[in-house]
């Protein structure tokens, strides 16, 4: 008969177990590494390991493995198959040396040498505890069975779990009397017979301390001992999970904020609830965001600003933390964001230059501490995986490259593989632009996508001049997000009377012409969306920080496109005429730029006729919980431009007729967007008057070469435009007053030239914190006048 090793369990170093993941990250192997760093097992990897934890049999450690073929069997400490890997899974022994395997579906009992103990005819089964397993045959509930095999008892039950150091086992029966059916949980001794009846709606298994969490009602948890009697009487509002191996159990409070904390075995509260704590605790540590409580309710306590944590590596004794940026104050210095490892007696060591980020899985989540391995793995800057010690001490590397990589540590090159997957390993917090791009390859291709997208939008604006009809097919299939509110028209409201004779007198049906030209605009234009940092809701309850750090991302490649694009066209436009810019919610960058062919009816004296924009838009947004950034590229004619389009279509092509003036006063006047549909060219100062006197909202009508300070201010006070709308040479104090007056943070928004003292003194006067938008020079001026101007 196989035995236990007698060898004691402190003096085996269990190998090291590394992940070896694929450029994606979404496939994995593991390789396994002696205490000298040399490579054991099959040169090939392992596609998992379950870890040496379990006891030796005759004096051998073993551990479940899974070949690449995914198969399963059992290997010892140097990595050589102890059981070949014939088996559909196998599990690591328990503490009395006894394991399971799957074949064929179904579950038995072996030794981890491979002498099969219990031929596989359970649908499920459990590990040994106390002597006996938990077992459900093919046919019938679940039982236990004895070291040999045999079953303890004739009881059956619908569930039932491991026996505990009490001589007790959680067990379930299904009540069907009601329609939905109902789970009760009472707890059986080892041959199956009820101890504590089952008249729990939940219970958790009785721990070493004799005491277990039960459920008498709906949402009220107590604690019950090994009679069933209440230590704790159950309270309303609060669930209860298990006890851990120190004697705490954590509950939530289920009404209010869902506060959670956590209490020992009488009922004591050690750790006080809060909002964010988390359920379980790992290296002896509650985290709550990136706060740390031991089982005493003690809060760990470190010289840093952070705005994440992760667990506590029971292994390693540190956790992977994400310091955010500080500013330097006094003689505290400041940080920069950075990520850091943080150790259990408060020591905070911030990552090196030479490191990126720390390795994620393809979900994005942080691997976990590997099984015998106190390291955690970092990407280097060069797309390596870097494992460290808690010191960021380097103890293993994998170099990659195209098509191949090599694992090295102390002991030289013990490994190297090539698949045409294998490469730098893509990150995940600071994405390379290419994992972001989206309608091109790279920042080469953005260029020769505006020559196409340039050479469509005119063909389709000649082809609306010819009366030829448009296909409704849009060039992005989430472009329709950009016109989500661009169907509701305006109500628009006013006294009726007289509309039909004052549209009769300017020779217009303008809502059939603005209907007409808004529809024609959208589906002219082509929209291609550059870029997109997408974080879901779920990485964003942990990687909070990642809203404004990708939000950064996105707006450094955004200065890329508008690098690129200056380049070539020049400097950008702060307010683009584009057909359909009217409603437009965002603001954008544009260049102008000559039709190839002129439209029919251009003589040439109206520059806009002939221009098609290229514009530039950096967007974000929130939904439930998730966020996104995005840089969007539009080619569009101008507005201008689909006015003599649709002219040429409606007839002769020609400048239009200049309305009569009053009437067209008195039509703005009753309904205000008719703005959108008089001719551009004949626009006077007291129609734009009365459209804006009657509804701020058609600023965005007026034609740029008619806008004055004055409207510019105006627009800006009303929320209509924003302050970078205006153009340079229009800036004056009025508007930035007026943008100050909606937006009391918002004196950094200003070009600092317009920064004057009575700007700035405003600014100040609204909130202090504007003090670091405020330029040196009038900051000593009004020092020297003796005001105060430190931050609160």
């Amino acid at each position: 008969m196989d035995t236990l090793s007698e060898t004691p369990v402190d003096q085996f170093v269990p190998p090291r177990q590394l992940p070896i993941c694929l450029a994606d990250r979404r496939s994995w192997i593991f390789l396994l590494l002696d205490p000298q760093g040399h490579q054991v097992g099959p040169a090939e990897g392992f596609l998992s390991v379950r870890g040496f934890h379990a006891p030796p049999v005759n004096g051998v450690r073993t551990s479940a493995a899974q070949a690449l073929d995914g198969r399963w069997g059992f290997i010892d400490e140097a990595g050589a198959w102890r059981v070949p890997p014939l088996f559909e899974d196998t599990r690591n022994a328990a503490s009395n040396g006894v394991a399971r395997f799957r074949q064929n579906g179904l579950w038995g009992y072996m030794l981890p040498t491979g002498k099969v103990l219990t031929e596989p005819h359970f649908e499920q089964c459990r590990p040994y505890h106390n002597g006996v397993a938990a077992v459900k045959p093919v046919e019938g509930g679940w039982r236990f069975i004895d070291e040999a095999g045999a079953f303890t008892g004739d009881e059956e039950h619908d569930d039932l779990r491991d026996l505990g150091e009490a001589g007790l086992a959680w067990a379930a029966r299904y009540e069907f009397r009601s329609k939905e059916g109902r789970r009760l949980i009472g707890f059986v001794d080892r041959q199956g017979r009820w101890v504590i009846e089952p008249t729990f709606g939940y219970a958790e298994s009785f721990g070493p301390h004799g005491v277990a969490p039960a459920q008498r009602s709906r949402n009220a948890y107590g604690l019950i001992d090994t009679k069933g009697h209440w230590v704790l009487e159950p309270e309303y509002n609060r669930d209860m999970d298990p006890f851990d191996e120190d004697g705490l159990a954590s509950f939530q409070i289920t009404g209010g904020d869902y506060e959670r904390g956590f209490m020992n075995t009488r009922g004591e509260i050690c750790i006080a609830p809060g909002r964010y704590m988390e359920r379980h605790r790992s290296g002896g540590f509650a985290r709550s965001n990136y706060q740390y409580y031991r089982a005493d309710g003690s809060r760990l306590k470190y010289n840093a600003q952070l705005c994440m944590g992760d667990d506590f590596r029971p292994l390693g004794g540190f956790a992977v933390v994400r310091l955010d940026r500080m500013k330097a104050h006094g003689d505290q210095p400041g940080q920069e964001r950075n990520w850091a490892l943080l150790h259990a007696d408060g020591q905070v060591v911030p990552m090196p230059s030479s490191l990126r980020e720390p390795l994620t899985g393809a979900d994005g989540w942080l691997l976990p501490e590997c099984l015998n391995t106190p390291w955690v793995p970092f990407i280097d800057q060069q797309g390596h995986v870097v494992w460290v010690d808690g010191m960021f001490c380097e103890q293993a590397r994998l170099a990659t490259a195209s098509g191949g990589a090599s694992l090295h540590t102390a002991a030289g090159e013990v490994w190297s593989g090539h698949h045409e997957a294998l490469g730098p390993v893509k990150p995940f917090f600071s994405p390379y632009a290419e994992q972001v791009l989206v309608d091109v390859a790279s920042m080469a291709d953005l260029l020769p996508l505006v020559e196409q997208l340039c050479t469509k939008v005119e063909e389709r604006l000649h082809r609306t001049a010819a009366s030829e009809a448009l296909e409704p097919v849009r060039d992005h299939p989430d472009a329709d997000e950009m016109d989500e509110d661009d169907d509701d028209d305006w109500d628009d409201n006013g006294d009726e009377s007289g509309d039909d004779e004052d549209a009769a007198l300017v020779g217009l049906d303008w809502r059939t012409t603005r209907t007409e030209a808004r529809q024609t605009a959208r589906l002219l234009r082509a929209e291609r969306r550059l870029s997109r940092h997408y974080l879901d809701e779920s990485h964003g309850g942990h990687y909070h920080f990642l809203y404004g750090e990708w939000g950064d991302l996105s707006h450094a490649l955004y200065e890329q496109f508008l690098q690129i694009l200056t380049e070539r066209f020049g400097p950008p436009n702060v307010l683009p005429e584009w057909a359909g810019w009217q409603e437009s919610h965002k603001p954008w960058l544009g260049w102008a730029i000559p039709l190839q062919q002129p439209l029919p009816g251009d003589d040439g004296r109206w520059p806009e006729y002939r221009q098609l924009w290229i514009c530039l838009q950096q967007s974000s947004d929130t939904g439930d919980g998730d966020g996104w950034d995005e840089n969007w590229l539009l080619v569009a004619p101008s507005v201008d431009a689909l006015a003599l389009a649709l002219r040429a279509r409606a007839g002769p092509p020609g400048a239009p007729t200049a309305p009569d003036e009053a009437a067209a006063v008195r039509l703005v006047s009753n309904h205000p967007h008719a703005l959108q549909a008089l001719p551009r060219e004949h626009l006077s100062e007291a129609v734009i008057d009365a459209a804006l006197d009657a509804n701020i909202e058609v600023i965005k009508q007026v034609p740029k070469h008619l806008m004055n300070s004055e409207r510019y201010a105006r627009a800006v006070r009303e929320h209509q435009l924003e302050i970078r709308q205006v153009p340079l040479e229009m800036l004056d104090e009025a508007i930035c007053m007026a943008n100050l007056s909606y937006r009391s943070m918002s004196l950094g928004e200003i070009p600092e030239p317009w920064r004057t003292e009575a700007v700035c003194l405003e600014a100040l006067r609204q909130t202090p914190y504007a003090i670091e938008h405020v330029p040196e020079s009038i900051r000593r001026a009004l020092q020297g006048r003796g005001m105060d101007l430190q931050k609160p």
